[in-house]
C-alpha cells in the first residue's frame, strides 16, 4: 500500500510546463495552442521557413512541423518553436525591470514593423525555390487572432529593447551615416556561373583565372540558362534590391574583376560571382538601405542584451522537450535524444513504412 501511494504520488508530480523562466511559466497548453496554429498554416509556414532561410543565407530551414503520427509534431520544431517562446518570455522580462508596459501605440507600431519585416522577406526569397505566394497580410490573416496578436506582441518587446540602442533615425543622422559608409551603399554589378559541383566549379575557376574568358565558360557551363544565354551576367544590385545584402556579402572583398571561390547554392550545386563593376549610389537612392542598416545596428546590439539576459537566466525545459542551452551560439532548446537501438525490443519493427510504387511496402521513411 505504501509503495502503491508512492507510484501515485510519483505520477501526479509530472510537469505540466513546457519550460519554467526565472519562475515564470510556459505551459504546455500555450505551446500546444502555438504548434496547432502554425500545423494549421501553410502560409505561415512558408513565411516561417523564408524568414530561416534568409537569416541563415540558405543554410537552414524550417523543421517539418508535423510528426509521423496524426496530432504530433516534429521533435526538433517543437524544440525550435519552444525557444522562441523562451526568448519571448526574456524579452517580457527585460522590459518589465525596466517599468516598460506595453502602450496601444507601441502595438500598432509593432504591427506595421512586423508587416514591413515579413514584406522584406518576402522579396528576399522571391523567384526562389523558397518564394511564397502569400502577402503579409494574407499570412496574419491565416492564423488564429490570439496567435497573430502573440506575434505582434512579441515584436513590440523586440522593439522596446532595440529602440533602447536606437540610433538617430533623422534625416541628417541618416545622412551623417550614409556619408561615414558610403562604399556600403554602391551598387553592385556581378555574373555568374552555377555547376554541380565544388569540384566542377573550382575547374573552371582556374581555366579562368589561367586567362579563359568568363563569358564563354559562363554560356558553356552555366546550368543557369537565363544568365548563361548572356554570358552569365546577372545584372547590376542598387542598395534596395531585395538581394542586396546577398550579393554584397558574396563580393564585398572582391576587388572589380575579381572571382570569387565556390558558393554553395540555396537552391543545389555551386557558383562563381564575377564582380564586374561597383558604382557610387546617391542617398536620395538609397535612404531606405540606409534606414535598414541604422535598424539592423540596432538590432545587433539588442541581440547581445538578450544572449547575455538569457545566459543568466534560470531557464528549466520539460525534459520530454528536450535540454536548455544558453552558452552556446546556437540558444535555445536542444531536443531530447533518440533512445539508443539497444534499448527498443525490436529496432526494425519500429521502423515505419511507406507504400512503394506497385503496391506493396518497402523501406523506412527515415
Amino acid at each position: 500500500m505504501v509503495l502503491a501511494g508512492a507510484v501515485a504520488a510519483a505520477a501526479f508530480t509530472v510537469p505540466t510546463n513546457a519550460a519554467n523562466v526565472n519562475g515564470q511559466t510556459i505551459s504546455q497548453s500555450s505551446l500546444n495552442s502555438d504548434l496547432a496554429a502554425i500545423a494549421g498554416s501553410p502560409e505561415y509556414q512558408c513565411a516561417l521557413n523564408a524568414e530561416i532561410v534568409v537569416q541563415s543565407r540558405g543554410q537552414a530551414g524550417l523543421p517539418p512541423v508535423n510528426g509521423v503520427g496524426t496530432g504530433t509534431y516534429d521533435s526538433t520544431f517543437v524544440s525550435y518553436w519552444l525557444s522562441r517562446m523562451i526568448d519571448d518570455r526574456l524579452l517580457q522580462q527585460i522590459a518589465a525591470r525596466r517599468g516598460v508596459a506595453l502602450t496601444g501605440s507601441q502595438l500598432s507600431a509593432a504591427r506595421t514593423e512586423a508587416l514591413q519585416s515579413l514584406q522584406t522577406t518576402l522579396n528576399e526569397v522571391a523567384g526562389s525555390q523558397y518564394e511564397c505566394q502569400v502577402t503579409p497580410s494574407s499570412v496574419l490573416a491565416s492564423v488564429p487572432t490570439s496567435f497573430s496578436d502573440k506575434l505582434i506582441v512579441s515584436q513590440a518587446y523586440n522593439d522596446i529593447l532595440v529602440n533602447r540602442f536606437a540610433s538617430d533615425t533623422t534625416d541628417a543622422a541618416l545622412r551623417r551615416y550614409f556619408a561615414a559608409h558610403a562604399s556600403d551603399f554602391d551598387t553592385l554589378c556581378v555574373s555568374g556561373i552555377l555547376v554541380q559541383t565544388e569540384d566542377q566549379a573550382n575547374q573552371l575557376r582556374s581555366q579562368i583565372e589561367a586567362g579563359a574568358s568568363f563569358s564563354q565558360i559562363a554560356s558553356a557551363n552555366s546550368q543557369d540558362a537565363s544568365s548563361a544565354a548572356n554570358g552569365g551576367d546577372l545584372g547590376c544590385f542598387s542598395a534596395t534590391s531585395s538581394s542586396y545584402a546577398s550579393v554584397k556579402q558574396d563580393v564585398a572583398s572582391l576587388s572589380t574583376g575579381d572571382l570569387t571561390e565556390p558558393i554553395a547554392s540555396s537552391g543545389g550545386g555551386y557558383v562563381l560571382i564575377k564582380l564586374d563593376a561597383r558604382y557610387p549610389t546617391q542617398y536620395a537612392s538609397a535612404r531606405s538601405a540606409v534606414r535598414a542598416a541604422v535598424r539592423a545596428t540596432n538590432q545587433q546590439r539588442a541581440s547581445k542584451v538578450l544572449s547575455a539576459d538569457a545566459s543568466r537566466a534560470q531557464v528549466d525545459v520539460n525534459p520530454m522537450y528536450g535540454s536548455w542551452h544558453a552558452a552556446t551560439a546556437a540558444r535555445g532548446v536542444l531536443p531530447p535524444p533518440s533512445p539508443p537501438t539497444s534499448s527498443v525490443l525490436s529496432p526494425q519493427a519500429n521502423q515505419p513504412t511507406y507504400a512503394a510504387a506497385g503496391g506493396g511496402t518497402s523501406g523506412t521513411s527515415g
